[in-house]
């Protein structure tokens, strides 16, 4: 994490989202563990998690950067999905930016992927938040997760995240329910 990372993403994080209720800590084996802080009232029934340590591995995601996810279905698990999930993106190299997607929900939660129909995460500029949640004091991003179908993903790998990106604007969804319908 480069210096002074984690404290600026936590002061950004309470001054938006409050103080956390919790936190799980998800250590791999081959290097730096990353927090997944869980807050609570945010919006109304709806779960929000949110990335500290991701920023620990800039290499591999190209760019400092820590992510936000919110959901309203089966919260609790949010802080598994976030947490695995961002391990499978770092080992698979994937550059962390506006529009990047990753098959990563349901090999971290088959279950949840299945109920829910959504087995990935399409990484955007926070949609939910005030402006100014887009980046912290000291200017390093932060991206909002969206569940995506696998119809989302693969209009993502045929035409680009663009398009899956204007589908998703267009269709007016919500990001944070997980169980609408699929834009494509």
């Amino acid at each position: 994490m480069s210096p002074g990372a984690g404290e600026d993403y936590f002061d950004h994080y309470e001054r938006f989202l409050r103080r956390p209720v919790g936190r799980v800590v998800f250590e791999p084996p081959w290097g730096a563990s990353i927090q997944v802080l869980q807050f609570a009232d945010v919006f109304a029934d709806v779960g929000v998690v949110a990335s500290l340590g991701l920023s620990h591995y800039a290499g591999e995601v190209h760019g400092t950067v820590e992510v936000v996810f919110g959901a309203d279905f089966r919260v609790g698990r949010l802080p598994n999905i976030l947490g695995r999930g961002l391990f499978h993106v770092i080992q698979q190299g994937i550059p962390m930016h506006d529009g990047a997607v990753a098959r990563v929900v349901a090999l971290v939660d088959e279950e949840w992927a299945r109920e829910t129909g959504k087995p990935g995460l399409c990484f955007v500029a926070p949609t939910s938040f005030p402006d100014a949640f887009a980046r912290t004091e000291g200017g390093r991003p932060v991206l909002q997760a969206v569940a995506i179908s696998a119809g989302e993903l693969a209009l993502a790998e045929r035409d680009g995240t663009v398009a899956l990106l204007h589908a998703l604007e267009a269709a007016g969804i919500d990001p944070f329910d997980v169980c609408r319908a699929s834009v494509a």
